[in-house]
Parts: structure tokens; C-alpha cells; sequence
């Protein structure tokens, strides 16, 4: 029998002991009050414990993961319509989840990040780190992660390391920390939450680790090795048992996974941790860093499991174009859009099997001149830089059209919320 989140919740923390007494009093009189004031609203009922806990978690995540009011009875309307926010449930227990069509975001966490963002958090002011580009070249989002769930995404890509102090793990986005607060603990129970109220879905967790670089020692411990501590507590822990999918495959059937997370780990554990080993124990779709091809124009193809039942993941990520820098931003994103196509084309082409294609749409180009963050990739307008033509994204809801009832697979994009609606172009028949 599945627990729910506050039940799990309740696990860490004391439970009071509760007395019930039965008082024996002597009829007294007592002065009668009148109150003629308006009767009060009728309180909402009252909370568990557990869901207590949960609430001080989500309020933790905020700055990552967005406004989840917890539990969701209590949750005020979303501005997405409930048939984005459960497409799922419309599709078959037994369709293959390489046949699926998956809107995602890449740096989904870089949502909040601004200049006063950046400003606030003295990592990335210090003279040691100062992080000196604009905030608009880290921030690849502008909706936060509840609401792009509630959207209709569903692969999410996060990228963790050690927070300054070298204690909790945190979202950053190349040399950027992202908030002071929010650790990976805190927004993966923001995840747990929403299926948690929405079991029809399935959800794919892009988890990438950067090893901790030009930091003073903070323990005698070497950094990498607390992270991988840390990783493997949270990856292993009641709550991820419960909502993390355990396979190290794709699993095979949408009806397998429902409520579930399947995780993409871009990250190696080492073969031993304190002394044991821990393979068997570590959850999810394994892309070592080592076989990611970074800012390849040509896709990739990672075998996963035993090599003999074919299972691989076909991945598309040109994200930095390199070439040119003194071109426009009608040719770059001309160039974004042939690689991005292509790969479409593949994981059309291509029989379902046991293949999951993940193309990356996002781009930016901060060497050109004039310099393209990636906004003006995504949309072509970033209210500084425009193009005449569009951007990524108008570029993929025409082609998406035209191959509507075809596989894509997995598409990932910047700034998914406009102008047009890429999410609905990407799912498709399940619109």
C-alpha cells in the first residue's frame, strides 16, 4: 500500500504524546456574553503533523521550485487547465514510454534568476566567484516549476553541487548559485507533492552533478565525496523509494510508472562509497558525464542495461553555437534549428524499440557579436536583440504541426511560455 508524503513526512519527526483526560465538574453558573459581531468563516480543517512538515519543506523550495500550496486540497486554482495538468490520464496503460512525446525545460531551476537574484546571494558577488555575465545569459525560464508541471512538462533538467559551506546540496547554473535557501532535498518533495495529486502522471528528472571547483577547503573530507554522500542519502531515502521509479532502464510502459519519477543520473557514483558498494542500491537511467558528447552538431547514442536487449538513449545538445561571431541571430538560430531537426527526424525515422531521443532546443551564443543569450535563440526577441524570422520555438510548433501523430520523443526548450504554445505542439495528439 502506497503511504502518502505526510505519512513519510511524519517518519522524521516526533510524534507528541497526546493524553486524554476526563474532567468530573460541578454545574457552576456563569455569566452569559452576548456577541453580536459576524459569525467567522469556517476554519479549514485542521492540518496532520506530517502535513506540517511538508509545508515547511515546499515554503523552503520556493525559490526553485515555485508556489506549492500543500496539501493540494488547499491549493488555490492553477492558471493552467486541468487537462494540461493531467494529459496522461488520457493515454493508454500500455503505450511505450519511447513512443511518448515529452515537453521539458533545460536549467529548469534558473527560472527566478534576475539581477537582484544574483545580487542578493553573496556567493556570487564575492571577489573570489563574482559571477559577471548577465543574469540573462544564466536564465533560460520564466515560469517556475510548479507551473510548468501544471503545464504540461514533464522532464525536468537540474543541475546540483555543494552549496558554499560544503553541507547541503544546491541548484547552480554553471558558476551561479541560485538561491540560498532551496536545496535538492527541499524541491525533490516538491515533485513528490504534485504526484503525490496527480498519480495519472510520470515525470523524468535530468539530475546533473558539477563537481565543486575553486572553493577554500571546508573539511578534510575531499568535497566530491560529501556530495556523494549526500546524493546517495537523498536517492535512497523512504521518499525517493517511494516515488522514484527503481529500474536503470527506460521502463517499458506508461502504466509501470504512473506516480513515478524515472531519473536520468548524469552523474558517476564511484564503485565504493565508505568502504560498500552501492550500485545496486542507486536508482535510475544511468548517462555517465563520460559519454555525454557536450556540444555536439551530431547526436549521440548511450547504451544503457545489458547491451544485449539494445536499450540506448539517442541525445541531440548543441547549446553553445560556437561557430561565427560576427553573424546575426537569424543565422544562429537557422543553425539550432538544422541540428534540432535532424534529430527530430531520427527519433521519427526510427522503429520505437526500446530507444528514448532527448533533443535539446536550447542555445545560447555570448561570444558573438552582437551577443545571444538565450532568450533571443528561443523566442528571436528578447526586447534587446530581435529577429525577423522567430526563434527556436516558433520554428519547432510549425514542424511539430506537420508531424503531429509522429514520434519526437523528448524535446527540451527555453522559456517554454510564449509566444505560442510550444508545449501543446510537442504533445501532440494529446493536447
Amino acid at each position: 500500500m502506497a503511504l502518502s508524503l505526510s505519512t513519510l513526512m511524519g517518519w522524521s519527526i516526533c510524534l507528541l504524546l497526546m493524553a486524554v483526560c476526563t474532567v468530573a465538574a460541578t454545574p457552576v453558573e456563569v455569566a452569559v456574553v452576548v456577541d453580536d459581531r459576524p459569525p467567522l468563516p469556517s476554519p479549514l480543517p485542521p492540518l496532520a503533523l506530517g502535513d506540517h512538515a511538508v509545508q515547511k519543506v515546499l515554503k523552503n523550495a520556493e525559490d526553485v521550485f515555485g508556489v506549492y500550496n500543500y496539501p493540494p486540497g488547499r491549493r488555490s486554482d492553477s492558471r493552467f487547465n486541468r487537462a494540461r495538468s493531467e494529459w496522461m490520464a488520457r493515454v493508454p496503460n500500455n503505450t511505450p514510454l519511447t513512443a511518448l512525446n515529452i515537453p521539458g525545460t533545460h536549467a529548469s531551476a534558473t527560472w527566478n534568476f534576475s539581477k537582484s537574484t544574483r545580487d542578493s546571494i553573496p556567493h556570487n558577488t564575492d571577489d573570489k566567484n563574482k559571477v559577471l555575465e548577465d543574469a540573462d545569459f544564466y536564465r533560460c525560464q520564466t515560469s517556475s516549476i510548479v507551473d510548468s508541471l501544471d503545464a504540461g512538462i514533464r522532464f525536468f533538467d537540474l543541475h546540483v553541487s555543494l552549496d558554499p559551506s560544503w553541507t547541503k546540496l544546491v541548484f547552480w547554473h554553471t558558476n551561479a548559485l541560485l538561491s540560498n535557501t532551496a536545496t535538492l532535498e527541499d524541491v525533490l518533495f516538491g515533485f513528490y507533492a504534485w504526484l503525490e495529486a496527480h498519480p495519472s502522471e510520470l515525470l523524468f528528472l535530468s539530475l546533473k552533478y558539477e563537481p565543486v571547483v575553486n572553493q577554500d577547503a571546508k573539511s578534510e573530507a575531499a568535497p566530491d565525496d560529501i556530495a556523494y554522500n549526500l546524493l546517495f542519502s537523498l536517492l535512497t531515502s523512504k521518499p525517493s523509494r517511494r516515488f522514484i521509479f527503481p529500474s536503470k532502464v527506460v521502463p517499458k510502459y506508461l502504466g509501470h510508472v504512473r506516480g513515478r519519477i524515472v531519473l536520468i543520473r548524469r552523474f558517476d557514483f564511484p564503485e565504493k562509497l565508505n568502504g560498500k558498494r552501492i550500485d545496486n542500491y542507486i536508482p535510475g537511467v544511468h548517462l555517465s558525464p563520460k559519454r555525454w558528447v557536450d556540444n555536439s552538431k551530431v547526436p549521440f547514442r548511450i547504451e544503457i542495461g545489458d547491451p544485449r536487449l539494445g536499450s540506448y538513449v539517442s541525445v541531440s545538445d548543441y547549446h553553445h553555437l560556437i561557430e561565427h561571431f560576427f553573424k546575426d541571430a537569424n543565422h544562429h538560430i537557422d543553425k539550432k534549428i538544422a541540428v534540432v531537426e535532424n534529430h527530430l527526424n531520427q527519433a521519427r525515422d526510427m522503429p520505437f524499440g526500446d530507444g528514448l531521443f532527448i533533443t535539446f532546443a536550447s542555445a545560447e551564443h555570448y561570444n558573438n557579436v552582437p551577443r545571444l543569450n538565450p532568450k533571443t535563440i528561443a523566442w528571436g526577441d528578447d526586447g534587446k536583440e530581435k529577429t525577423f524570422k522567430g526563434g527556436v520555438n516558433q520554428h519547432l510548433i510549425r514542424s511539430l504541426r506537420r508531424k503531429r501523430g509522429e514520434r519526437v520523443g523528448i524535446v527540451v526548450v527555453d522559456f517554454w511560455d510564449g509566444p505560442g504554445d510550444v508545449v501543446g505542439a510537442i504533445l501532440g495528439d494529446w493536447n
